[in-house]
């Protein structure tokens, strides 16, 4: 088995990062929102339940090199996290008013 190397920008969180890291509260998002302006990536956090509107939560302004870093770090975490699961797709239904194939 040979070691992964990891990707450019990605490395291990020093010990004093580590505090820094958690040093605050971590708001729970499920939507976000992306801008992009005079060399700028803001990206806004908000949550939103079922039937209401988005709660703004925090937001981040991000110069194009340091996104590009979070893009790549992103990538990397989730290809080596998030476990693929292959899912059939589903045969539809004809509905009363769709006629069945035949």
């Amino acid at each position: 088995m040979t070691e992964e190397k990891p990707k450019e920008g990605v490395r291990t969180i020093a010990p004093d990062e580590m505090v820094v890291a958690f040093s605050g509260p971590a708001l729970r998002a499920n939507r976000f929102f992306i801008t992009i302006n005079e060399g700028v990536a803001r990206v806004a956090f908000a949550e939103q339940g079922p039937g209401v509107p988005p709660a703004f939560r925090s937001a981040v302004a991000l110069d194009f090199t340091t996104a590009e870093s979070l893009v790549n770090v992103l990538r990397t975490l989730l290809d080596r996290n998030v476990i693929k699961i292959e899912v059939p797709l589903a045969t539809p239904t004809p509905t009363p008013d769709q006629p069945k194939d035949s």
